[in-house]
């Protein structure tokens, strides 16, 4: 309430209430309570206008994200069945290689990723393209026999052998790596697997390129890529230069033979060529078959009615097995001296005492000379 001067004390105080508002009652206060605290207004930054109340452990709610943009493609796919673009497509696939790049070409077997061999980067990005590490280095491809003098320490009269054979075609050969190769292809341990494609437009390009380092063109553990569209997806943009030649032949890798362990050769890996042609010109090679998984044979069970050994009426199985299971006191000694046939015949008309006295000899020593 106001406080009135002492000078106005006569003169009437008019009160104007507001007309649309009726008064604001005062608060009463109860006598023995203690008063009640004034209202504080809420103070709201005006940058948290637009934000959810959040009452308790609540999270506001999230708002759907938009799906990411596919990736673009970086690539270059060239027709390398169309001649009118063929030199187009070696030019760039060569352009890649000496930048570093991967590519992908077609093969007498199936699609293969390709780097410069003595790039050691474009190496390691082959392998990370495919998700492989260095223990499983990739093979080199040139586009002669000729040239792999440049590359090994010696071509074996077995090995060339096999090469005259099947070169170009889908045969690999582990051989020891000439010393100061410079090529840094993985844990090669001093070795390097070579070959000489059958597919005419690959020797073209290795011709212009020299040697290449190239696996199969797919993730590792994935289907190799028999197709360029198989390769563009599992590859992507790892990849610079797709070179497209249609289907491959098959989906079969090629065969290899390791040199290093075995002057004759060892057949290491069966692929488009079986052991039995590789044989035949190299029947001295050696090759561990994979043993197959079998299901373990199925034992008969004895029936319930019947002893599991038909046991004749002297103590002594009738059969040939072992005397394991034959009770303690009926199992023979290891040490008890054996008893030895008779060497007399004995007669049938001829009566129990006739028969000769059964002699009874020493076991000889396990190591003894016969």
């Amino acid at each position: 309430m106001g406080v009135v001067s002492e000078h106005a004390q006569d003169e009437p105080v008019e009160q104007r209430q507001p007309v649309d508002e009726p008064p604001t009652p005062e608060p009463t206060q109860e006598p023995g309570l203690p008063a009640a605290p004034e209202p504080i207004e809420a103070i709201v930054s005006p940058d948290h206008l637009d934000e959810p109340e959040v009452v308790g452990d609540a999270e506001p709610e999230a708002h759907d994200e938009p799906a990411p943009e596919p990736e673009q493609p970086t690539w270059t796919r060239f027709d390398v069945t169309d001649e009118s673009v063929m030199e187009e497509a070696l030019a760039a696939a060569v352009a890649a290689i000496r930048a570093g790049e991967c590519i992908v070409l077609p093969t007498d077997t199936v699609y293969g990723i390709g780097v410069r061999a003595q790039d050691a980067a474009a190496v390691t990005r082959l392998l990370e393209a495919k998700g492989r590490g260095r223990d499983m280095p990739p093979p080199v491809l040139v586009a002669d026999t000729a040239m792999v003098g440049a590359l090994v320490d010696e071509l074996t009269d077995y090995a060339l052998g096999l090469a005259s054979q099947f070169w170009p075609g889908p045969l690999t050969l582990i051989l020891t790596a000439q010393e100061g190769l410079g090529m840094d292809l993985g844990d090669t341990e001093g070795t390097i697997a070579v070959r000489v494609p059958d597919h005419e437009f690959a020797r073209q390009l290795l011709r212009r390129t020299g040697p290449l380092a190239v696996s199969s063109a797919n993730i590792s553990g994935q289907p190799a890529s028999t197709s360029i569209d198989d390769a563009i997806a599992q590859l992507g943009n790892s990849v610079a230069v797709y070179l497209d030649s249609g289907d491959t032949p098959g989906s079969a890798p090629s065969s290899i033979v390791d040199f290093t362990v075995s002057s004759a050769g060892e057949l290491v890996r069966l692929g488009a060529l079986d052991e039995g042609i590789l044989l035949a010109y190299a029947p001295l090679m050696t090759y561990e078959k994979p043993v197959a998984d079998e299901p373990a044979p199925e034992v008969d069970q004895p029936a319930e009615d019947e002893p599991a050994d038909e046991v004749a009426t002297d103590g002594v199985p009738t059969d040939d097995g072992p005397q394991d299971d034959l009770p303690a006191d009926e199992a023979p000694a290891e040490d008890a001296p054996t008893v030895a046939p008779s060497t007399e015949e004995t007669r049938v008309d001829a009566p129990p005492d006739d028969v000769p006295p059964v002699q009874e000899t020493p076991t000889p020593p396990r190591n003894a000379a016969d």
